[in-house]
C-alpha cells in the first residue's frame, strides 16, 4: 500500500502542461508564450517580457498536441514574477468574453 507524500491543496489541482499559446493583450499586442502548467481556473505562462499585470489576454492554445480542438479564452493577468532571464505569468480565466465588451 502506498503513502501519498502530499495532499493536492488547491480547489482545482494543476496539471502540468508543455503547450504553444497565442495570446493577444488588450491593446492588439500578440505573443506566443509556453504553458507550464493549467488548471480549471488559470494557467501559468513561460514569457520573455511580463504581461501587463491587471489586464485581459485573450488565450489560444491546445493542452495536448494530438487533440485538434484549440481552446479559446479570456484571463485576467494576476502574477507576473522573474526566473533567470524568463517571465512567468499567472492568468485567471473569466471565460470566452471578447476583450472589446
Amino acid at each position: 500500500m502506498g503513502m501519498q507524500l502530499f495532499k493536492e491543496k488547491r480547489e482545482y489541482p494543476r496539471m502540468d502542461i508543455n503547450c504553444l499559446v497565442r495570446t493577444k493583450e488588450e491593446l492588439g499586442k500578440a505573443k506566443q508564450l509556453i504553458g507550464i502548467n493549467y488548471s480549471l481556473r488559470g494557467m501559468a505562462l513561460y514569457s520573455y517580457s511580463p504581461l501587463p499585470f491587471g489586464e485581459f489576454v485573450e488565450l489560444n492554445f491546445r493542452l495536448d498536441e494530438y487533440k485538434k480542438q484549440e481552446l479559446h479564452m479570456t484571463a485576467e493577468v494576476v502574477q507576473n514574477y522573474k526566473k533567470g532571464n524568463m517571465y512567468i505569468a499567472g492568468v485567471k480565466f473569466v471565460g470566452e468574453l471578447p476583450l472589446d465588451s
